[in-house]
């Protein structure tokens, strides 16, 4: 049973057991310990100190399990966890802020990881981290040259892609927040 709640929160973090991540969100306990029971009854697999589950439909049916309150509190313990081990990992940040709920959080996140994604030249994985962004400072009632910003970068992933009138109307969209139209001719 002590296992059981050790390793609790593993198949929400990910398919491969993040130790670290694990030890972070319940101090003292020997995570290296739980997992190799884990192993033991085939919950999981290793090799060289590296765990992760024996195969998905075990880590999605201890997903589909859980009751959603607390999926939604573990994916914030998670997110928490990852600010302390992982700050600059944007993406997952906002994922895990998304599943706990955390509108605000996974704005701020998911606007970090566009533009993570758009500096390192990854286009087509800033779209959708942009998109989001956008949409959850529309709702919040962000500044405009907060949203200029990522229509910005939206438009710049866009047109990166190829697809051209979806960055127009992004990068008009960018000039429409700064009360700046897009010129007609």
């Amino acid at each position: 049973e002590p296992d059981r709640a050790v390793l609790r929160p593993a198949p929400i973090a990910g398919r491969e057991l993040a130790g670290d991540m694990i030890a972070a969100t319940h101090a003292g306990v020997d995570v290296a310990a739980s997992a190799a029971r884990a192993v033991d009854a085939a919950v999981l697999s290793s090799v060289q100190g590296r765990w992760w589950f024996a195969h998905d439909k075990v880590r999605d049916a201890l997903v589909e399990a859980m009751p959603d309150d607390e999926r939604r509190r573990l994916h914030g313990e998670i997110a928490e966890a990852l600010l302390r081990l992982a700050p600059d990992d944007a993406a997952t940040l906002a994922h895990h802020f998304r599943a706990a709920g955390d509108r605000r959080r996974e704005g701020e996140h998911a606007a970090r990881a566009g533009d993570q994604f758009l500096r390192s030249g990854a286009y087509r994985d800033a779209i959708p981290h942009l998109e989001r962004a956008i949409e959850l400072l529309g709702a919040s009632g962000g500044s405009p040259r907060a949203r200029a910003r990522l229509e910005r970068q939206l438009g710049e992933s866009l047109f990166r892609c190829g697809k051209l009138p979806e960055a127009k109307r992004a990068l008009a969209s960018a000039l429409v927040a700064l009360g700046r139209p897009l010129p007609e001719s």
